[in-house]
């Protein structure tokens, strides 16, 4: 523990991530502990209104993978940047709106996990693991999505959807 100076300076002291993005510390008692990552990157999207599409971490989010990549990327439909925080690095990458037809739906991070294990690649085992983890209105979604994605991705979504339609 600490002194009560040094937990009410903790507290009151935000720290700056990015330009303009402000964090304050949370659970000073156990120490400065900062915001997660898909805070930062939220606030990001918030102050400059950016469109998001998660890339390389879709994969892990969703089971697909158990690689967590050392550099996040995001495409975007803003402008291309780096952030670079501590050891963590992430890119927002100009990507075209049909890439980022689906951004800020599940539908988007199913068809991105999807596209991160590769066409020709994905397995049975695949699929139940997303429909394992996807809630009844998430599925439904994708039933509503599914003209959006690649012709390839069309009959893996409906597996997903399978018995929901």
């Amino acid at each position: 523990m600490g002194t009560t100076e040094a937990v009410s300076d903790a507290k009151a002291a935000p720290t700056k991530a990015v330009k303009f993005v402000a964090l304050t510390p949370s659970a000073p008692l156990l120490g400065q502990v900062g915001a997660g990552t898909d805070a930062i990157v939220d606030a990001i999207a918030r102050k400059r209104n950016l469109r998001l599409l998660p890339s390389t971490a879709a994969a892990n989010r969703l089971g697909l993978s158990t690689q967590v990549p050392a550099r996040l990327i995001y495409h975007t439909d803003g402008a291309a940047a780096r952030v670079v925080l501590g050891n963590l690095q992430i890119d927002f990458r100009r990507s075209a709106d049909r890439v980022l037809a689906l951004a800020g739906r599940v539908s988007g991070l199913v068809a991105q996990a999807l596209r991160d294990v590769g066409k020709g690649k994905v397995t049975a085992d695949h699929l139940r693991r997303v429909r394992d983890q996807l809630p009844a209105s998430a599925r439904k979604q994708l039933a509503q999505d599914i003209n959006l994605v690649p012709a390839w991705m069309r009959p893996h979504f409906k597996e997903i959807t399978r018995d929901d339609a």
